[in-house]
């Protein structure tokens, strides 16, 4: 095990949210919010420990969310008041892949296996789910969901799971025949959980039969073909 001291102390640096690395484990991406005036996303070189890359907005947006493509150089960011972008590390090259309209944010960003797609929120009065084709820049839409949050795509890219805030529950969704089945209702509650798809049909999931004592939870795993 090698541990490498990338900065010691306080270098003047704010950083916001969970550090992100690459999948190939070259690149770490982080929020920088030391500037009162401006928020950053920030690309380090994971190995040197410099920052190679930074990209600032205005202080009344916010970094909403970004994802590292299976194969590693290429980034995809949201930001509030603003669009969902793109960057290419190897290139340096940043190009918007979907443009804002007034009163929609991007969130849940998540790269298809392939590394041609990804899967989005686009949230407004109404949520949808939708892919993008980040050669083309075409946008498809596979479902409108009002109260979707945390999507969770399974290792084939197949099948993604979203929360329903409302309902406290899961919904599966396959993105093929673009049909939604619900998972657990009746089954009991499920707040805001930790998933994780163990495989292609199984994914694991926290539960709580009482909504007034929600600290007794029971983890479960359900085969959502059986189910």
């Amino acid at each position: 095990l090698k541990v490498t001291l990338l900065h010691k102390g306080n270098y003047g640096r704010s950083i916001s949210g969970d550090l992100s690395m690459s999948p190939d484990g070259k690149y770490i991406c982080f929020v920088d919010e030391s500037n009162s005036r401006l928020v950053s996303l920030c690309i380090m070189d994971a190995l040197a420990g410099t920052i190679i890359w930074e990209k600032s907005f205005n202080d009344y947006c916010l970094i909403n969310d970004f994802s590292w493509a299976p194969y590693g150089h290429t980034i995809c960011f949201s930001v509030s008041e603003d669009s969902l972008y793109l960057y290419n590390v190897n290139e340096g090259k940043l190009q918007k892949l979907v443009n804002y309209y007034k009163g929609v944010s991007f969130s849940d960003m998540i790269w298809l296996p392939d590394g041609k797609s990804i899967v989005f929120l686009a949230n407004g009065d109404k949520k949808n789910i939708k892919y993008v084709h980040t050669s083309t820049k075409r946008i498809e839409s596979i479902c409108n969901y009002k109260y979707a949050s945390q999507l969770e795509l399974s290792p084939n890219g197949k099948r993604l799971v979203l929360y329903d805030s409302a309902k406290k529950c899961l919904i599966l969704v396959d993105l093929a025949s673009k049909r939604l089945r619900v998972l657990t209702k009746g089954k009991g509650y499920v707040d805001y959980p930790d998933r994780l798809w163990l495989s292609n049909s199984k994914i694991g999931f926290p539960m709580y039969s009482n909504p007034k004592d929600p600290l007794n939870t029971t983890f479960y795993v359900m085969d959502v073909d059986k189910n």
